[in-house]
């Protein structure tokens, strides 16, 4: 490659992008942005049908053992005041394991994903010059 390549080809440091350029990576960026956004609202919407599927069970749970009567109300409510402050907080949540002794889930590995868009490109415009009959200070101890 050779030296003027280096310097006005795509990714050098006098390469200026062509509005053409400029227009696709603002439609891919929006792409990738409106595809962001809809994965973040399948996950919240698959969060929200899980929690009302587990709120079901536990409604259920709960109604079947105060019916054949081996708990009563009392006795659950009670429970969850035991219960509710062993994560450390008295929230109405539980954010520790289920059952005492029980050995803690792995966390599970994040997803990394690739960068959205092209990798940065250098200023369009060159660096600055220094002003005329500027010189730097040579250091006497360093550059005898």
């Amino acid at each position: 490659m050779g030296l003027l390549e280096q310097l006005f080809g795509e990714g050098g440091l006098f390469y200026e992008p062509t509005p053409l350029e400029l227009k696709r990576d603002v439609v891919s960026q929006s792409t990738a942005l409106a595809k962001l956004r809809m994965d973040a609202a399948c996950a919240v919407k698959k969060l929200a049908e899980e929690n009302d599927r587990l709120r079901l069970y536990c409604a259920a749970l709960a109604r079947l053992l105060v019916k054949k009567g081996v708990v009563s109300l009392a006795e659950i409510s009670d429970m969850i005041d035991v219960i509710d402050p062993e994560d450390g907080f008295r929230d109405g949540k539980l954010s520790g394991r289920l059952m005492p002794g029980e050995k803690p889930a792995p966390a599970p590995i994040p997803k990394v994903r690739k960068p959205v868009g092209k990798v940065p490109r250098p200023p369009k415009r060159a660096l600055a010059k220094p002003p005329a009959g500027w010189k730097p200070k040579l250091d006497a101890k360093k550059n005898p």
